[in-house]
């Protein structure tokens, strides 16, 4: 598989779990260092870009998104943690650390978390 392929590959493999595991009242929010297109991963949900949280919204859109929320899906769509965005990377700290309450999945390679909404507070 060519590292183009792979770039559709993730998306759609995790694409195929969410739609096992999460509802219309949860929202994805995806950890990224723009490797993996985010647009794949919204297409392959059928769902609308903009449904789909990533480092492109700022604090105050995601705030907004979050509060309607039930739980969040956390995916990680990376190549290297220093092209993530400072909030992202402190929020990966804090679920590789333990400091959120998360169901924890590994997919084929990619960490997928489920934190209810509640438990996630987007720190500025």
């Amino acid at each position: 598989m060519s590292s183009h392929e792979a770039d559709f590959f993730v998306p759609a493999q995790v694409a195929a779990w969410l739609k096992v595991h999460a509802t219309t009242k949860d929202v994805v929010w995806v950890l990224s260092d723009d490797s993996f297109p985010s647009y794949a991963l919204a297409t392959y949900l059928q769902q609308p870009f903009d449904t789909i949280l990533d480092s492109r919204f700022d604090r105050q859109q995601r705030e907004t998104r979050l509060a309607s929320a039930r739980m969040v899906y956390l995916v990680e769509l990376y190549e290297t943690k220093e092209g993530l965005s400072g909030e992202e990377r402190v929020l990966l700290d804090d679920l590789e650390n333990g400091h959120l309450p998360a169901q924890r999945f590994l997919l084929d390679g990619t960490r997928l978390w489920i934190v209810p909404r509640d438990e996630l507070a987007v720190k500025p």
